[in-house]
């Protein structure tokens, strides 16, 4: 009797093109346990990974994938080994053009989706991208207005030192000619001093002392000299009786 009309033939799918969805699950969520006791992967997921063909005589045969070993506590590894339903009993199906039955092993299950890898390199690229841009397109002009700025203040620092020099030289000026005009003022003031004292009315003197007459001189000679009168002769008292 020929096994493929009986049990029919199939092949597990290489690696490279089974969806990568099916590997972002976790063991956990893709096994289910049977009637018997036994856990299979679930049938949904079967037709992802395995290639088989029923006989032909019985096109609706039963097919699963029964789990002989995995991982319980992680999620490491997943192996499976492929049955169909004959007669009442569960036998395994032999590989395409082969007598022998293989199972197979998957492992990286609870990866991470398709297009977060992608993602997760754009964005620092995308990122970095603006970086640049913003600061080509902002940091330039800050630039310029920086270097404009810098301008500005050292010609408005310049014009202030001109202006500054200006208004100095202007006060210094004057205070140059006050200066030399009091010079010029302060002889005619003295001189204006002078003539005002010169005017001015005079104190009045302190009366002069007398001085105390001198001897008289002698009289020429060929006068006679005076002669000295006699004393009167004091005049008799009478007596009272």
């Amino acid at each position: 009797m020929n096994r493929d009309n009986v049990i029919g033939q199939g092949a597990f799918i290489s690696r490279n093109d089974i969806p990568s969805s099916f590997f972002e699950n976790k063991i956990n969520d893709i096994v289910t346990t049977e009637a018997d006791g036994k856990e299979v992967l679930d049938s949904k997921y079967i037709n992802s990974i395995y290639r088989y063909t029923p006989p032909q005589n019985n096109p609706d045969i039963r097919l699963r994938l029964l789990v002989i070993d995995r991982s319980r506590a992680t999620n490491d590894f997943i192996k499976l080994l492929p049955q169909v339903l004959v007669d009442g009993e569960y036998v395994a199906v032999p590989q395409a053009n082969s007598v022998f039955v293989s199972d197979q092993e998957f492992t990286g299950f609870d990866a991470l989706p398709g297009y977060v890898l992608p993602v997760a390199i754009s964005i620092p690229i995308i990122i970095i991208a603006l970086a640049l841009a913003l600061g080509l397109g902002i940091g330039i002009p800050m630039s310029q207005n920086r270097k404009m700025l810098k301008q500005g203040f050292a010609i408005s620092n310049k014009k202030v030192d001109i202006l500054t020099t200006a208004v100095g030289s202007v006060f210094k000026q004057i205070i140059n000619r006050t200066s030399v005009t009091n010079i010029k003022k302060t002889p005619q003031m003295l001189q204006a001093n002078k003539k005002d004292g010169a005017s001015s009315p005079s104190k009045p003197s302190a009366p002069a002392a007398k001085k105390p007459a001198g001897p008289t001189k002698p009289s020429a000679p060929g006068a006679k000299p005076t002669a000295p009168a006699k004393p009167k002769a004091p005049a008799p008292t009478k007596k009272i009786e």
